[in-house]
């Protein structure tokens, strides 16, 4: 896919903060990627509230929240929408397949976060990166704006345990997409979870704003077209 946009209408550029404010001036879109019950809908939470600017949390469970629950699932109507495959949970393959309702829906949280980039918005956008495919929409959509691409990492025990206690998880769904998660994703900054805690986790990224080098792996994507970088160690 390819996407186009208007001359009339520019990527958006999100001007520099007044002086003093360094921890914001060279980024719009904090992208948290990793499995499931990784800790990235609480890190975003105590992220947000912790700038000194106002950022647009973009959760995708939120948005799978607005998607109806017939056509998620294991049942017929969910072939159509997004499928979850019991038989694909291994260490190997996503135990997602997206139907066609399914697709369109991924490509719209997509480029909602580009429209919302484009109103002058900071985003931290907590992802599941489970698809090439989604990674390459977004690399297209996002790859001329500042994006810190983090990747967070968390033992697979501790990811178990969390989804029993939440009781709100497809059992093994972390475990089907666990090893995949980061293959082929080169990162500004990764982060294990699982003894790290969100305020220690949002200390880390806001010190990596200020300290650290403009964020440069999501932009390699875009030039190189994805996976420009072996998959990362925790």
């Amino acid at each position: 896919m390819r996407i186009v946009y208007s001359r009339e209408r520019p990527p958006a550029r999100i001007g520099a903060e007044p002086r003093g404010v360094r921890s914001l001036d060279n980024v719009d879109i904090i992208l948290l990627n990793g499995p499931s019950s990784s800790g990235k809908s609480s890190l975003a939470r105590v992220l947000q509230d912790s700038l000194d600017q106002p950022f647009v949390r973009f959760d995708v469970d939120d948005f799978v929240d607005m998607f109806p629950g017939r056509y998620q699932g294991s049942g017929a109507q969910a072939q159509t929408g997004i499928h979850y495959v019991p038989d694909r949970a291994n260490n190997d393959e996503s135990p997602l397949r997206l139907g066609p309702s399914g697709r369109r829906f991924v490509s719209g949280f997509h480029h909602a976060i580009r429209a919302f980039a484009d109103c002058g918005n900071r985003l931290i956008v907590a992802h599941l990166l489970l698809e090439p495919e989604w990674l390459e929409e977004c690399t297209e959509l996002l790859h001329e704006l500042r994006v810190l691409f983090v990747g967070l990492h968390c033992p697979l025990e501790t990811i178990e345990e969390r989804e029993e206690r939440r009781g709100d998880r497809t059992p093994c769904f972390a475990r089907g997409h666990y090893s995949s998660i980061h293959r082929d994703k080169s990162y500004d900054l990764t982060i294990d979870t699982g003894r790290t805690s969100p305020e220690e986790c949002a200390s880390l990224i806001r010190v990596r704003l200020i300290k650290g080098p403009p964020p440069r792996a999501f932009g390699t994507y875009g030039r190189l077209g994805g996976g420009a970088g072996a998959h990362p160690k925790p």
